[in-house]
């Protein structure tokens, strides 16, 4: 969440200077414009029931998706967003946790006329997708926890992952409409396939900023 974090204290530093520097007129239309241009996304975990936050500027250019569905447990999840290095183009990526299992799910907007990779064709909710199995590696999916089970951040608000290493990995790529996604999980092939198969469309609400008299 490192960069919903620093959104955040940025957002609050706007409101304080805006709250405290300008006269009542025009700090009116600070807090105003700061609300239309910033949107919240709000993600729910499925079982513990957990809300987090992105604040997000528009650069995504389409509304995330999240997991209606995830095996039973308590679960913790992570939303960031990045500037993907091979397309440029802003991608969020969703870190679900939970002891040594992870799913990260990426997600942005497909470039015109772009195909999905070579590897084995499956489908998701009759979409093609593909399937690449049995891999292994080390990524960063651990989420920190605080004593009440909730995510642990830094001082500085951000919120660093830790290491996992993995084996029988499954990475599944697909689109749907203008949304890119793919997931990168250590969970068996078929609660992935369910996870994908569960996506929908996070709640995404303007950003509540109000005025406040120095």
């Amino acid at each position: 969440m490192r960069k919903a974090f620093l959104y955040a204290t940025l957002l609050l530093v706007l409101v304080a200077v805006a709250t405290t520097a300008f006269i009542p007129t025009v700090r009116a239309q600070v807090v105003d414009w700061i609300n239309d241009q910033i949107t919240v996304f709000s993600f729910l975990t499925p079982h513990s029931k957990v809300q987090v936050g992105l604040f997000s500027d528009g650069s995504l250019g389409f509304t995330p998706l999240y997991p209606n569905y995830l095996p039973y447990g308590d679960w913790v999840m992570v939303p960031d967003s990045y500037t993907d290095e091979v397309t440029n183009l802003d991608t969020l990526k969703l870190t679900i946790n939970k002891d040594d299992q992870f799913v990260i799910l990426n997600e942005r907007k497909t470039l015109l006329g772009e195909t999905l990779p070579l590897g084995r064709e499956i489908k998701v909710n009759d979409l093609p997708a593909v399937l690449f199995t049995g891999l292994s590696g080390e990524v960063d999916a651990r989420i920190p926890l605080a004593k009440d089970g909730g995510v642990q951040p830094e001082p500085n608000g951000q919120v660093y992952l830790n290491p996992i290493q993995y084996t029988d990995g499954v990475r599944l790529t697909w689109q749907i409409g203008e949304i890119r996604l793919e997931i990168l999980s250590n969970l068996t092939l078929k609660q992935v396939l369910k996870i994908a198969s569960s996506l929908q469309n996070v709640e995404a609400q303007p950003a509540q900023m109000t005025t406040v008299e120095p």
